[in-house]
């Protein structure tokens, strides 16, 4: 009589074990990662165990494809097994699964252990796949639990944290992203029950898609809530506008995936986690990088999410002390009172404490909800991320994080700077400014209106500093000081645009209500002296604008110095002057010292030095030095065209008067 081993046993039980449900109805697409799957596990090639990772963030599909891969193999793999790798708990549960479901093989219920079982498993002789779905924790802990004699099998793994790549290798990974436009839009109609009909919803469909960034879950979400009959879908967006949050954060609209959490919660575990990091008193290091970790989430909630550089953190640890004794000297009150300091993470040798910065970033990056960019100088956050970073917090709170955002990026602003970098976060500028509420709009508008004015956007800043000054008459009267400051800086504004008799008119005012209130030698009332000789040159009133720019030199140079901001201001002011009244070696003499001390004081980049070039070039075609000329202008214009681009106004006025050389 022939006897039945163990092994014989093995392979008459049902081949596939411990397994959720199919993958979702629904389920859409994702070809391109299914295709990337079968490619990798479907090869007989005898290289022995094959290991493969699906990471990407919360929500973004990695276990339906999963689920869809398990249909499509089913019939090849004689045993499956599903562990969920949340946690050491789950994936200890769903071994035991395992063992309840052949105990008659591997032993009775009390001899149980995990080791046990995945020894048995790395012995089963047909083909077996293992799938570790929502490994998000550490990879040392999916090694633990990895079947030994590593030479057979095949293991796939989904995770947030892309650092399982470590144990597949980076070869046999592969990134999760949104989906495609036409893919999502399929999903949202099969969810809402409207897919008989798709080109009558196409057009509401792709707007809901789009508000959604082409998120597999929250789309699918949407379909369930819409299906529910809860809306129609051309009602959604607006429903979404007003309860954005309630929404998102609704258990009970869970879609046909059975996503066992809200858009919103599945982001949550993961900031709890973090939090739970940040309170473990045994690993004080860890706790302290867990800590900043918070801190970087929320200030990134407002600003732009994407393109968020390491340098704005680098920088602001470095410029911010520069700020507060400007600040202090002055005895003005600072943007920058008020902030949380420990936001600029500064050691104990008041250096940038990169170290820490970089252990944040990569806890963030653990949990797959920022992104780094290729070149790893930037990182991004997904919308809906950041939607889910803002809604999380109390009104008080968002309050405290918007202002530490903003001193953020004002403290990472140096005086120094050339254009590139203060370009470069003006799109965080604006949209931390978005974020403000009705009491600081008028502070708002006004560095909105001189961002676009460093755009050379001039028409914007004109507009919306006409709308800053009727506010500020209305609200604090003519003569308050930040009257007088939008009035100043809408005149700049009509010069910008060549309204330059309004610009007089207006730079006159200024003048006289300073002059009568803070005194003819205050600091604020000798910018007005100057602004208003510059509009004097441009209505060409040249011989008042040379005796009242004199003037401000002479009191500039005795209160401030010579090489102060603004004394280098006046005197290229007074040079363009001695240009308009045909007083060109004058006019070469004082601009070449402003170019000398500017390139020396603030480089060889800066605004201000590129336009003493540019001044200075024209002296030089006005007394016939014409190789000189050209050598500065084409200076000039090959620094505009790379630092601002080449349709910036600056750099269109210097290609203008290049062209201007060569005729």
């Amino acid at each position: 009589m022939n006897q039945t081993t163990n092994q014989d046993k093995i392979e008459t039980l049902s081949p596939i074990q411990n397994i959720p449900p199919s993958a979702t109805q629904n389920f859409t697409g994702q070809d391109e990662y299914l295709e990337r799957l079968h490619n990798h596990f479907d090869k007989n090639d005898a290289v022995g165990r094959k290991m493969f990772l699906l990471y990407g963030m919360g929500g973004i599909g990695k276990t339906q494809i999963c689920l869809k891969f398990k249909d499509e193999v089913s019939d090849h793999y004689h045993h499956i097994f599903w562990i969920d790798a949340t946690s050491k708990d789950t994936i200890e549960q769903s071994i035991k699964d395992i063992h309840k479901i052949n105990v008659k093989i591997i032993g009775s219920e009390n001899s149980y252990s995990a080791i046990k079982i995945l020894q048995w498993i790395s012995t089963l002789q047909k083909e077996w796949l293992i799938i570790f779905d929502n490994a998000d924790g550490s990879p040392e802990l999916i090694e633990k639990y990895l079947p030994p004699s590593g030479n057979r099998g095949n293991i796939l793994i989904t995770s947030r944290n892309s650092e399982h790549k470590r144990i597949v290798s980076p070869m046999n990974s592969m990134e999760v992203s949104e989906m495609s436009r036409d893919t999502a839009i399929e999903l949202l109609l099969k969810a809402s029950g409207l897919n008989e009909t798709p080109q009558k919803y196409y057009g509401v469909a792709e707007q809901i898609c789009t508000k959604f960034y082409f998120l597999p879950l929250a789309i699918d979400q949407a379909g369930a809530y819409i299906n529910a009959g809860k809306c129609s879908i051309e009602n959604y967006i607006s429903i979404f506008d007003k309860y954005r949050s309630k929404l998102l954060n609704s258990g009970r609209f869970r879609g046909a995936s059975k996503y066992e959490r809200t858009v919103y919660g599945t982001w949550e575990v993961s900031f709890q986690k973090i939090l739970q990091m940040a309170n473990d008193d045994e690993d004080e290091e860890n706790a302290v990088a867990a800590k900043y970790a918070i801190k970087l989430i929320n200030i990134c909630a407002f600003i732009h999410h994407e393109n968020i550089s390491d340098e704005i953190f680098a920088r602001a640890a470095m410029y911010y002390p520069i700020h507060m004794e400007y600040n202090n000297q002055r005895e003005k009150v600072c943007f920058l009172w008020g902030m949380d300091t420990t936001i600029l993470n500064i050691d104990e040798y008041n250096n940038w404490n990169e170290i820490q910065y970089r252990d944040s970033i990569g806890i963030l990056l653990s949990f797959s909800l920022i992104k780094r960019t290729f070149d790893h100088e930037k990182f991004g956050l997904h919308p809906l991320v950041q939607l889910w970073c803002q809604d999380r917090l109390e009104l008080n709170e968002r309050k405290t994080w918007i202002w530490n955002a903003r001193g953020m990026l004002l403290s990472s602003i140096s005086y120094k700077d050339i254009h590139t970098y203060q370009i470069s976060i003006i799109p965080h500028i604006m949209q931390n400014l978005s974020h403000e509420d009705m009491s600081n709009t008028l502070t708002s508008m006004s560095n909105l209106a001189h961002a676009y004015d460093n755009l050379g956007k001039w028409t914007e800043a004109e507009m919306l500093g006409t709308q800053v000054l009727e506010m500020y008459t209305r609200i604090l009267g003519k003569e308050h000081p930040d009257t007088l400051t939008s009035m100043s800086n809408l005149a700049l504004a009509y010069s910008n645009v060549g309204k330059w008799t309004e610009a007089e008119m207006m730079a006159t005012q200024v003048l006289e209500v300073r002059a009568r209130i803070l005194g003819k030698e205050h600091p604020d009332t000798l910018t007005s002296m100057s602004n208003l000789a510059l509009a004097y040159s441009n209505v060409g009133k040249w011989t008042e604008a040379e005796m009242l720019g004199t003037q401000v030199l002479e009191m500039y140079t005795r209160i401030l110095g010579k090489e102060h901001p603004n004394t280098l201001t006046s005197m290229s002011n007074l040079a363009l002057a001695y240009g308009d009244l045909g007083k060109w070696t004058e006019a070469e003499m004082m601009g070449t010292q402003v170019l000398e001390i500017r390139a020396r004081i603030l480089g060889k980049e800066h605004p201000y030095t590129l336009t003493s070039m540019d001044n200075l070039a024209h002296a030089y075609g006005n007394l016939g030095k014409w190789t000189e000329a050209e050598m500065l202008r084409t200076q000039v214009l090959e620094i505009r065209a790379r630092i601002l681009g080449k349709e910036h106004p600056n750099t269109l006025t210097s290609m203008a008067l290049n062209d201007l050389l060569h005729t």
